[in-house]
């Protein structure tokens, strides 16, 4: 009997669960906000970091990040729960260099 792998192929790609990430292309990330959360940053103790959270295909996800750039980038669009927003991965040379813009709408993008 052969094996499906689709399920196996959608966790490696990261679509399973409810943590969103960018995708190799940087698509941006469109769905409802549901506001954001402080947490402790695992990889740097003493740090933290915001879990922004988005409502995508009527489920909740949340998209995890230690940048001041994307917190800049979603305060600057001033969302208020229950906006669409879209945000966008605006990749540099380098790491250091990526850049993010972020908009909202009362109405889906």
């Amino acid at each position: 009997m052969a094996e499906n792998y689709n399920e196996l192929e959608e966790f490696a790609r990261g679509g399973v669960g409810q943590y969103i990430k960018f995708d190799e292309s940087n698509t941006p990330i469109e769905g409802i906000y549901l506001g954001y959360e402080l947490e402790d940053d695992n990889f740097n103790p003493g740090e933290k970091k915001v879990v922004y959270n988005i409502e995508i295909g009527q489920e909740k996800k949340s998209l995890s990040s230690a940048s001041k750039r994307l917190a800049r980038a979603v305060l600057s669009a001033k969302p208020e729960i229950g906006n669409f927003i879209r945000i966008t991965k605006i990749p540099g040379e380098t790491v250091y260099d990526t850049l993010y813009q972020a908009e909202t709408s009362d109405i889906p993008f």
